[in-house]
């Protein structure tokens, strides 16, 4: 029995040390890729990440700039043709991010001279995974650039039959062309009443800004919910972080379908 445990971890062990395969490439070894599947069984199929990483050295030999990436990559759940779309234009965001590195490289460099500093400047890419099924995949991206006090995020939700982004018009009610000016008005009134609940009483100045910062295609969505997001600090300029305003798809029956069946 003892041998049979004993066999047992160590099949355990070889699979996990199995899971994340380290690659190093460039003259280097400045790039780091390390693959490692979702741990969460019901998305198994369909995504895993990728972890990038980049330095890049000023004349000296300083490593001045680093580009730290965590993005998903799926190998399942929908077509070849539809994973190497979606995949590539995962793949184009870092490569921007590594384009705007090389033209930063001096500004960074120059930075911590004046600083006297030792710390490159790091610009964070990762993702959070927030909703998969068979037919639908919702992820919330974040890129927190140098020096920025908050992250920039990006909801996207993603059709796995054809690889399309989705906007909110793809969930109009049946008969609904478009949604009408009165419509959209009582989402952005919906998310200013869930605002001021979680915020507190907001004045004239601030319900107008958040009105127009308020956009209806940053949201996404699962079985039984769609969530709004916006940064805080176009609710209140002294918070910093993300907010995400959650309603049900019954709050906006007759207007909005659930897209899952």
């Amino acid at each position: 029995m003892k041998k049979l445990i004993c066999i047992l971890l160590c099949l355990a062990t070889l699979i996990s040390l199995a899971a994340c395969n380290i690659h190093k490439t460039g003259p280097d070894d400045d790039k780091i890729i390390t693959t490692a599947t979702t741990t969460d069984p019901y998305h198994l199929k369909v995504i895993r990440e990728k972890k990038l990483y980049q330095e890049f050295k000023s004349a000296d030999g300083t490593v001045v700039y680093v580009v730290d990436a965590v993005i998903p990559e799926i190998f399942g759940g929908c077509s070849q043709d539809v994973a190497a779309t979606i995949n590539k234009h995962y793949s184009d965001i870092y490569e921007e991010a590594l384009e705007f590195a090389e033209l930063n490289i001096e500004n960074a460099a120059a930075y911590m001279k004046n600083l006297g500093s030792e710390k490159p400047w790091t610009r964070k890419l990762s993702y959070e995974l927030k909703f998969c099924n068979k037919d639908y995949l919702c992820l919330v991206f974040s890129d927190l650039m140098p020096l920025s006090s908050g992250a920039t995020v990006t909801p996207i939700c993603l059709n796995l039959n054809d690889g399309i982004a989705h906007r909110l018009a793809a969930f109009y009610a049946e008969g609904i062309d478009a949604l009408s000016d009165y419509s959209t008005e009582c989402i952005i009134d919906m998310f200013i009443r869930q605002a001021e609940f979680d915020f507190g009483p907001l004045n004239e100045e601030q319900r107008a800004a958040v009105a127009e910062a308020f956009d209806e295609n940053s949201f996404y969505f699962d079985d039984y919910s769609i969530y709004f997001v916006m940064h805080k600090r176009e609710i209140n300029p002294y918070k910093g972080g993300i907010y995400t305003a959650e309603f049900f798809w019954s709050d906006f029956e007759g207007e909005l379908e659930c897209p899952i069946v």
